[in-house]
């Protein structure tokens, strides 16, 4: 799979989110990184394990069956473990950043309580920043079929529920405010 123009910069911006974010945690030791083979095998290992439900390395083309010309895939490390993974892409078409796999590694420090969505909104917010520089329009970003037990998680945190998002799949969707082109959401209690 070829490298795009966007994903060059994945890297950079992740780390320079990580060190922005970081220190909203008891430990500054947030870090955000791409997921590579490594880490997909610990990804791998972790569902083994018991502790994330799905297998990263089959939610991500080829094997599924979304293909973003400019996907968009994350890992979170807290206290040098790894915590949870974001994949998605950018969809020109519906102008959204989408998130199709996000999920939270069961034992996860107890200082990311309630803080792995938030987090997530933050780096997507970043990142469509970003594309907005770069002349691409982003006025939402989706959690494309989003497991239901946690939907009335989403809507408290400021999503709405979108039942035909894209013609056959449902999702949560928290679209930019008008005013300020950001992306608002409050952190569900």
């Amino acid at each position: 799979m070829e490298i795009t123009q966007f994903e060059l910069v994945h890297p950079t911006l992740f780390n320079a989110l990580a060190h922005q974010l970081k220190f909203r945690f008891p430990d500054p030791s947030l870090l955000i990184e791409v997921p590579t083979s490594p880490i997909l095998d610990d990804l791998s290992q972790l569902n083994e394990f018991g502790k994330i439900n799905w297998v990263p390395r089959l939610v991500i083309p080829p094997y599924c069956e979304y293909d973003y010309h400019h996907p968009v895939r994350f890992v979170v490390y807290y206290r040098t473990k790894l915590v949870g993974y974001v994949f998605g892409g950018y969809n020109d078409a519906k102008q959204s950043l989408e998130v199709h796999y996000m999920e939270k590694v069961k034992d996860a420090h107890a200082d990311l309580y309630k803080q792995f969505l938030p987090l997530t909104i933050e780096v997507m917010s970043a990142y469509a920043c970003f594309l907005k520089q770069q002349g691409l329009l982003v006025d939402r970003i989706a959690l494309v079929n989003p497991v239901s037990n946690r939907q009335s998680y989403y809507l408290d945190s400021g999503f709405e529920l979108h039942g035909n998002y894209d013609g056959y799949c449902h999702a949560m969707v928290l679209s930019a405010s008008l005013e300020t082109g950001s992306f608002d959401y409050k952190t569900a209690i």
